[in-house]
């Protein structure tokens, strides 16, 4: 198992509105929580995104979203993202519930 974040910046234009993305990936290990809370302070949108072959992942969902809206401002954007999809032969997450949980919270799904 990879025990590092990765990180990277990307700076775009959409709509004439420069924009830049830091990308944190901590691959949801518990370890980085407490590092992480530090990073959603001013952040305007999050990406959640869980590996749907592994139950963990889809459990720990609900702790990262709990910290980001503790941490990050009242008015963040927010997005659930089922990630390896393609995956479906060894699929443990079902789609219905990664979007009950994304309506739990109102916040999209993907």
């Amino acid at each position: 198992m990879d025990c590092s974040i990765d990180f990277r910046i990307k700076s775009l234009t959409l709509d004439q509105i420069r924009l830049k993305l830091q990308i944190w990936d901590t691959a949801g290990q518990e370890r980085f929580k407490t590092l992480s809370t530090s990073y959603y302070r001013g952040v305007h949108g999050v990406i959640v995104v869980y590996d749907v072959t592994d139950e963990q992942s889809f459990l720990n969902v609900r702790s990262w979203i709990e910290n980001i809206y503790k941490y990050s401002r009242p008015d963040v954007s927010m997005v659930l993202v089922g990630n390896k999809s393609d995956l479906d032969s060894i699929r443990i997450v079902s789609s219905r519930r990664g979007l009950e949980l994304a309506d739990e919270f109102r916040i999209g799904f993907f």
